[in-house]
């Protein structure tokens, strides 16, 4: 199986189910015994940064900066199955192929491409659960542009002047029920949804589509309140302010205390 460089960077501010996740792994794998709510505070960067001390001075390649990234991750799921990471590029934008689909590649991983389509949502679903693994989907993550309550799935402008205007839009993803329930039977105990769109998740219209789309698929649903990233292309991590629905309207501390406790796991990407 081969390395993924695709992990989700994980750092202090941060409030996502992966830093659940993260804390999960830190409680089993040493001495920690953090609250499992999703906010990566300073207990979870102190507790972080020991274990990074701990496992380089068993020889491993590792920071000791509070950071989550690629050497961190393979210590701490370092030992039993797999938990899969899908990425879905709308690619119908040219600038999205250049910016998004061949820095993954470039990593080694593999992903889902939505060119333009009109009906694109459906596409990309069939093609998400052809890539997944029954079961094991730790991260799906949507690439591409969107707005306050929109995630576009296939979007852009193409050479004969077709236009497609494809995606997650708040006020009418009900209508894509029966298409979205088709994805709940690939994520894993420890699953949830990444729209990497500028401002998907603001206002009232983002929490909207965020809280159907968990209902829908039965994993939290994540999106920026402004803009998904800054600083510099980063495809793996938020910077800024996020916001996280979970299924049944529940809080993303209640969907983090109930994760089953961690074994030891590897991750995969595909």
């Amino acid at each position: 199986m081969s390395v993924s460089k695709l992990y989700p960077h994980l750092s202090l501010g941060d409030q996502l189910p992966a830093v659940g996740v993260l804390q999960k792994l830190l409680n089993a794998r040493s001495n920690s015994n953090l609250p499992v709510d999703g906010v990566f505070g300073p207990s979870t960067e102190d507790a972080l940064k020991e274990y990074q001390r701990a496992e380089r001075r068993k020889g491993r390649r590792m920071n000791i900066d509070g950071i989550v990234n690629i050497f961190t991750w393979f210590a701490l799921t370092e030992g039993a199955g797999p938990l899969q990471i899908i990425d879905c590029i709308d690619v119908f934008d040219e600038n999205l192929f250049h910016l998004e689909a061949r820095r993954i590649r470039g990593l080694g991983g593999s992903m889902v491409l939505v060119g333009g389509a009109c009906n694109g949502v459906q596409e990309a679903v069939e093609a998400i659960r052809h890539a997944a693994s029954s079961g094991q989907v730790f991260l799906l993550r949507f690439h591409g542009h969107g707005g306050p309550g929109i995630a576009g799935i296939s979007w852009g402008h193409g050479e004969a002047g077709i236009d497609y205007d494809s995606g997650l839009r708040h006020d009418d993803v009900d209508a894509l029920h029966s298409t979205l329930h088709q994805l709940r039977g690939i994520f894993g105990p420890y699953g949830s949804i990444q729209f990497m769109h500028c401002k998907t998740g603001s206002g009232p219209e983002g929490q909207q589509l965020l809280s159907s789309v968990a209902d829908i698929v039965g994993v939290p649903a994540t999106g920026a309140v402004d803009i998904e990233r800054g600083g510099g292309l980063n495809s793996f991590r938020y910077v800024g302010q996020t916001v996280t629905a979970v299924p049944g309207g529940g809080s993303l501390r209640s969907w983090c205390d109930d994760l089953p406790d961690f074994a030891g796991a590897t991750m995969m990407y595909r």
